[in-house]
């Protein structure tokens, strides 16, 4: 498993490099998301055995996380956990991103949002 982290980073870093060499800039995180996708997707017959986090900025200034299953299907989510500190994390990130606590609704006004994704960076 170990393995498959190594190629498939070598591969996208090769890819990105190639993007840069020829269009002179690097790609939107959106962009890489795209790329990795397809990368994933390429490769579903025998898969890499890896459950991607992508987080960035995306071309409106704003934060944007992607999160991936092993074949390459791509959700753009407010924010993600995968591996194996994800059943500790993830409460963490519900309570301190969405506002969740027992016995309280999820927060919903953009502000409140924002803010908390302004305190967990992504």
């Amino acid at each position: 498993m170990q393995a498959d982290i190594i190629t498939l980073h070598k591969m996208l870093k090769y890819k990105i490099a190639a993007y840069v060499h020829k269009h002179g800039k690097q790609p939107s995180t959106p962009a890489i998301s795209q790329l990795l996708s397809n990368t994933l997707y390429s490769r579903r017959f025998f898969p890499y055995y890896t459950f991607n986090v992508l987080g960035g900025i995306d071309e409106h200034g704003k934060g944007c996380c992607f999160s991936y299953d092993a074949v390459g299907t791509v959700e753009r989510v407010s924010y993600s956990s995968s591996g194996t500190g994800h059943e500790l994390v993830q409460p963490l990130l519900d309570n301190q991103v969405r506002g969740v606590t027992r016995g309280s609704p999820p927060m919903h006004s953009a502000h409140s949002h924002s803010l908390a994704l302004s305190r967990v960076r992504l």
